[in-house]
């Protein structure tokens, strides 16, 4: 309402909008400005907020309302001037129109709690503003708002906003324990209003077994199986002991805590319990594939005297064969860990004699998968096989052989091996000698031969055609002795190529120069020749199971 003063020319709130508003922000600082132009004497101006006064003075007044709160919002502003000599009045007024700021944040639930495999949905919904809030979304310090949706609600009665935000997220096991925040802000409030919860995230558990090593001599041995998960009440299963290639070679109940102790084993047996153990735990939670039972593995070293391995069928001999004149590899395999320092070889029963390489005597070692028996198991192991090859082999070297390894665990480890006379070889001293004997054996069948020919011929008195050949042996047909390094006679019916006679059977003094006789090869030691039998090689080596000597085209030397 107006009241026309004469002396007064005009009154006003400065800052005024077109529909009476006085504009500020909520929390900032409010200020209010009345002037009044024309009038004398001057008028007395006075600010009224609420119906209070507040503020006043002659032509032009200032109030300041400090962080104007919220609830001013919409409150009445009126600004009067008087004039004293007339004792009339001027009025003007205005209202305030605040930019809001958002109130708290309220989540939709007390406690977050859900599975790893499960989808994280929340909401957050603030309500007061004005201009209408936006949410942000945070993951402790990681800004997740992108997986967010947002809607907005206009109440009329007040000119504010409720902005509702919704997070839609995949947890995983690292969220565990941490806050989620969600913000809202406007223009009122930059820096935004939150609100926080702490998340449980429930997973199946990550099983660690610790790497273990103990010395032969322990007793006390415990192996550790470590599960982290949520929740943390974890129920442990049956432990299984496997070789390093995974073979299954025991299964053992361990301590409700996760502990397996080992059982007590005969000292000389300990380095069986060497391998993987596998330890299965749950927790009652799922993983991503479905699977209650976790496992985890760990590996345990047992520090033991080298072992040799005589207690499965050929792995180890300890008879060994051999024949005078010849070369015999002895071989042992072995399982050490740690691996030997030294390898010492010895003759005789009593370790008489330290062997020494030598041309009699050489040494050789190999890394190989050799077989073993854990706990009656056989199974394969990282192991070595040491071989000593003794040359020329007379009868003195028919004897017990020992090695002897060392790791520095307790005491060297020994295996013995009998070197023995090979039941075929019967009383040669020589290996020359049957190739010898053959040979003469088999210029006296030729010269036999040719004088049957002749008597024949000059019996009969007629035309003596040549013969084909015989059918040729196949190589099946050709026997050798049993451990011999030579080859024998070719075995074929005699040959007539070669044989001149006249058609007229009248020359009774035909010659046998061109009669082909075939010899044979023979191998001196150790060396093998070609044989005319075939044109073939002989190889022989060791067999590492039998510690016999075997020709590796196939034939088994044998006696004829």
């Amino acid at each position: 309402m107006f009241i026309s003063i004469e002396q007064i020319d005009n009154l006003e709130l400065l800052n005024k909008t077109i529909n009476n508003r006085l504009k500020g922000v909520d929390g900032k600082n409010f200020q209010i400005q009345c002037e009044a132009k024309g009038g004398r004497p001057p008028p007395f101006l006075t600010i009224k907020v609420r119906n209070q006064d507040v503020a006043q003075g002659n032509q032009s007044v200032v109030h300041t309302i400090k962080t104007i709160p919220r609830y001013f919002d919409n409150a009445t502003v009126e600004c009067v001037a008087k004039n004293s000599d007339l004792n009339k009045s001027l009025l003007t007024e205005a209202y305030i129109y605040l930019s809001l700021k958002p109130l708290a944040p309220v989540f939709d639930r007390d406690s977050v709690i859900l599975k790893e495999t499960e989808s994280l949905k929340i909401s957050c919904t603030s309500t007061g503003s004005r201009p209408a809030a936006l949410f942000n979304w945070f993951m402790e310090d990681k800004n997740i708002t992108f997986y967010s949706t947002q809607t907005f609600a206009y109440e009329v009665t007040t000119d504010t906003w409720t902005i509702t935000s919704v997070l839609t997220y995949t947890v995983v096991r690292q969220n565990n324990g941490q806050l989620i925040t969600c913000v809202a802000s406007n223009e009122a409030d930059h820096i935004g209003i939150s609100d926080s919860q702490w998340i449980q995230v429930q997973f199946s558990p990550k099983i660690y077994v610790s790497n273990m090593t103990f010395n032969q001599l322990e007793k006390l041995r415990v192996i550790s199986c470590n599960a982290s998960g949520n929740p943390s009440n974890y129920t442990y299963y049956q432990w299984k002991h496997t070789s390093v290639n995974g073979k299954l070679i025991r299964e053992m109940k361990g301590k409700r805590n996760g502990k397996l102790e080992l059982p007590l084993s005969d000292t000389d047996n300990s380095y069986q319990d060497n391998g993987i153990y596998v330890c299965k735990a749950g927790n009652g939670i799922q993983d991503k594939d479905g699977i209650i039972e976790q496992t985890g593995y760990g590996f345990v070293t047992i520090n033991a005297q080298p072992v040799f391995m005589p207690n499965i069928k050929d792995v180890n001999k300890s008879t060994m064969h051999g024949e005078i004149g010849r070369a015999v590899e002895l071989t042992v395999k072995v399982y050490s860990i740690p691996m030997y320092k030294s390898v010492t070889w010895f003759r005789g029963i009593n370790k008489e004699l330290q062997i020494i390489p030598s041309q009699k005597y050489s040494l050789s070692e190999t890394s190989a998968i050799v077989k073993g028996l854990f706990y009656d198991k056989e199974i394969d192991l990282d192991g070595f096989i040491l071989t000593l090859k003794v040359n020329n082999l007379t009868t003195d070297d028919f004897t017990t052989y020992i090695i002897q390894l060392d790791n520095n665990i307790i005491s060297p480890a020994e295996y013995a091996v009998t070197l023995k006379l090979s039941g075929n070889s019967g009383n040669h001293q020589d290996s020359s000698i049957p190739a010898v004997v053959g040979s003469i054996f088999g210029s006296l069948a030729l010269i036999i031969v040719g004088s049957v020919i002749i008597i024949a011929l000059r019996k009969t008195g007629c035309n003596l055609k040549k013969k084909p050949d015989s059918k040729p042996k196949a190589e099946s047909d050709i026997h050798f002795y049993q451990n011999q390094q030579f080859a024998t006679r070719e075995n074929r019916e005699p040959k007539y190529e070669g044989l001149n006679l006249k058609p007229d059977c009248q020359d009774q003094h035909t010659t046998y120069d061109s009669l082909n006789s075939h010899q044979s090869a023979v191998m001196h030691n150790g060396i093998n020749n070609e044989s005319k039998m075939g044109g073939g090689k002989s190889k022989f080596n060791i067999d590492e199971s039998h510690g016999q000597y075997v020709n590796q085209g196939g034939d088994y030397l044998n006696v004829m």
